[in-house]
């Protein structure tokens, strides 16, 4: 009769160092195709939107506002982000359809309205970003979805068709070469698009503001440089911008001991800076902070993403593409307007 040979402990520790090291090269394995799984999600979420946008032209013959405010009083009625009007287009008519766009959209709190503002609509997150979805982001009147896609200005700072004082229209920021596709009360048409519409961004990510979850802590707070959430917040300037300051942040948009604005891209509804726009005056992922001037209607935002090494961004030809973070600072600047006339080569 045979005797069955057993392991010895030292077969024993080598059996399960081998498995640990297997598993330890398994893993990032595992965590990549994930991740590119997550990417191509994103992707296609901006692809989404790319066809929202061809449907609502097909429909009006012109493209979105990217914000629509039609009375400059006090709170700026209604205060709507161009993701409003492309809701029915998204599948998501009743909650369109439950927005007061007779009110200021933002101080609404109607039972519908209230109910729109967090419904969840599945392309408006990229599943990287681990933020919460849903968030507190001032008080119980101002709970909302959030958002990762946001509609280019342009690659000037300033907002174009804001009045600096209210209800007097000669002081409306006017439009400049420089400018993109969306500004408020825009109304671009694709043969206003001569730069060519794959040159020209609609559309980019970028990583959610830091006051998130179910408590608000806060519109605004200081967030030192090493900070994880330094990337994910805007610095309030102290003051408005002209000349060169328009086009790159003033030095003060570095500063670490200033207030930073906390929820960009919690409240997708609102046609703020900070909270539904993005520009071309920073490249993506800039090491350079987001920055706000005191009018609130001049910002350095860039496309920001937590994909490794760049950005999704969305071309006026409905294609997607990966901007890196080492994208040329000039051709990156011409890809934000529609009309200035440069000339593009490959990126």
């Amino acid at each position: 009769m045979n005797k069955r040979r057993a392991f010895t402990l030292i077969e024993l520790l080598v059996v399960i160092a081998v498995i640990g090291i297997l598993v330890a090269l398994l893993l990032p394995a595992v965590q990549q195709s994930r991740e590119a799984a997550r990417r191509l999600q994103c992707k296609n979420n901006l692809k989404q939107f790319g066809l929202a946008i061809f449907n609502y032209e097909s429909t009006f013959a012109v493209l979105p506002m990217g914000d629509c405010v039609r009375n400059y009083g006090t709170g700026e009625i209604p205060q709507a982000s161009v993701h409003c009007y492309l809701l029915p287009y998204f599948e998501q008519t009743n909650n369109y359809n439950g927005l007061n766009f007779l009110a200021q959209i933002n101080a609404n709190t109607t039972a519908s309205t209230k109910e729109s503002k967090k419904a969840l609509v599945s392309p408006f997150h990229c599943p990287s970003d681990p933020m919460t979805r849903v968030n507190n982001v001032a008080n119980a009147n101002i709970v909302s979805e959030s958002c990762n896609y946001m509609q280019c200005l342009g690659s000037i700072s300033t907002h174009a068709g804001v009045n600096l004082t209210a209800n007097n229209p000669l002081t409306r920021q006017p439009e400049t070469q420089l400018h993109g596709i969306f500004f408020r009360n825009s109304s671009t048409r694709w043969s206003d698009i001569t730069d060519g519409s794959s040159n020209t961004a609609m559309f980019a990510e970028i990583k959610t503001g830091p006051n998130s979850g179910p408590t608000s802590i806060g519109s605004t707070g200081v967030i030192p440089a090493t900070d994880l959430r330094d990337s994910r917040v805007a610095t309030s300037s102290t003051t408005n911008w002209s000349g060169a300051d328009q086009l790159s942040p003033p030095a003060e948009c570095e500063s670490r001991v200033r207030v930073a604005w906390l929820y960009r891209g919690l409240q997708w509804y609102r046609a703020l800076m900070v909270a539904t726009y993005y520009n071309h005056t920073l490249t993506p992922n800039s090491p350079f902070r987001d920055c706000i001037s005191a009018n609130l209607y001049q910002a350095h935002l860039a496309a920001r993403s937590h994909h490794t090494g760049g950005a999704h961004f969305l071309l006026a030809d409905g294609s997607v593409r990966f901007a890196s973070n080492n994208v040329d600072s000039t051709i990156w600047r011409s890809i934000g307007t529609k009309g200035n006339g440069e000339l593009i080569s490959d990126f």
